[in-house]
């Protein structure tokens, strides 16, 4: 997808215990790897789910971003948020 123009997509991983502390702690909300970016300025944030273990990675990781678990309160500046296999 990257090939395609106004395109960029990056990798978000969820991270440990540890590292969720400390940015929690110094405020640092979940970020792309490439860019640095923080995911809540994404236009869209896709969660490859492989198993049922994953979802909780998906509140985790909105959460450390800042954004709402709920879709319903989200606004319409917020990503668009989509998971699949």
């Amino acid at each position: 997808m990257n090939e395609m123009d106004g395109v960029w997509c990056e990798r978000v991983l969820p991270p440990g215990a540890t590292w969720r502390r400390r940015c929690a702690g110094r405020g640092i909300p979940l970020y792309g790897l490439e860019s640095g970016d923080s995911i809540a300025d994404f236009d869209l944030i896709g969660f490859s789910l492989g198993y049922e273990m994953a979802y909780t990675n998906v509140l985790n990781m909105l959460d450390l971003a800042g954004l709402p678990l709920r879709s319903g309160e989200r606004t319409e500046l917020s990503p668009i948020v989509v998971a699949g296999e």
